[in-house]
């Protein structure tokens, strides 16, 4: 089965830049892969600089490259999905906001109104890379890449 990436270019407040794909099944829109660049960016304090999908490519959307105590690119944020196969994967959004986390700043509140969204939009439209649904939530951490 074919499937379409969307690729999010995050820019943190040190100007660093990274990037996240995530995966739609074949035949999804560029209206859809808008929502991805600006569900996702919900969830942090960087800027979304890009979202390209196919060969349409969104300007900045969302985020103001704010300064928190999470604000590089090097700090994300990964929430775990199982798909119908049975498969756990992960989808993440670099320099996570500290009020989507709980009062141990590693786990992320599924209640939060921000993630609760990210996690309903990521169930009804995103898949693996072998084209499975996303079928249910099932934890999220912050993670950090030390140099």
């Amino acid at each position: 089965m074919p499937l379409e990436f969307v690729h999010v270019q995050w820019a943190d407040v040190n100007a660093e830049s990274s990037f996240t794909n995530y995966i739609l099944p074949d035949g999804s829109t560029p209206i859809l892969a808008e929502q991805v660049g600006d569900t996702f960016a919900d969830l942090s304090i960087a800027q979304v600089t890009e979202v390209a999908h196919e060969v349409v490519v969104q300007g900045p959307t969302a985020g103001a490259g704010a300064s928190g105590p999470f604000d590089s690119f090097r700090d994300f944020v990964v929430l775990r999905f199982q798909t119908v196969s049975g498969i756990t994967v992960g989808v993440s959004a670099n320099s996570p906001k500290a009020a989507i986390f709980l009062g141990d700043n590693l786990t992320v509140d599924e209640d939060q109104a921000d993630v609760a969204v990210a996690i309903a939009f990521a169930i009804a439209n995103l898949v693996d890379n072998l084209g499975s649904p996303f079928a249910e939530y099932v934890s999220g951490n912050r993670f950090a890449i030390t140099k």
